[in-house]
Formats: C-alpha cells, structure tokens, sequence
C-alpha cells in the first residue's frame, strides 16, 4: 500500500497526525475520550520504508482498540 493512502485512511478515519518527539519511538496511537491521535517522530522515520510500517502499525493500534489504560 502507498503511504498516500494510510494517510488518507487516517483522514477518513478522522485520526489527526502530530509530529511528536519522543525518544525512542517512532509513533504512538493515543485514544483519550474521544480524541483519537497518532503521533509520529518524524526525527526517526528516515525511510519511506519506516514511515510506512510505523503509520500502519498505529493504525492497527486504531483499528484493534488496542491501547494502554
């Protein structure tokens, strides 16, 4: 799948992206009431290969409601 596309699923899906710098990862998927978020350090995706495995990871986090408490 294109990285055009995850981002579009995510818009659809009305998941905002931030940049966030958190060191040592390369995304998180925050679902707090109903604020759903995905951040993404971009300082870490070097790679059109990481961005793309690390935005689809989050959005499998989305998808399966698979969050921390």
């Amino acid at each position: 799948m294109k990285l055009e596309r995850l981002y579009q699923l995510a818009e659809r899906e009305g998941l905002n992206i931030y940049n966030c710098h958190i060191p040592s990862i390369n995304g998180c998927y925050i679902k707090y009431d109903k604020y759903k978020i995905i951040g993404l350090n971009y300082s870490n995706l070097n790679t059109l290969t990481i961005e793309k495995c690390t935005l689809a990871e989050e959005l499998r986090h989305y998808y399966f409601d698979a969050t921390y408490k």
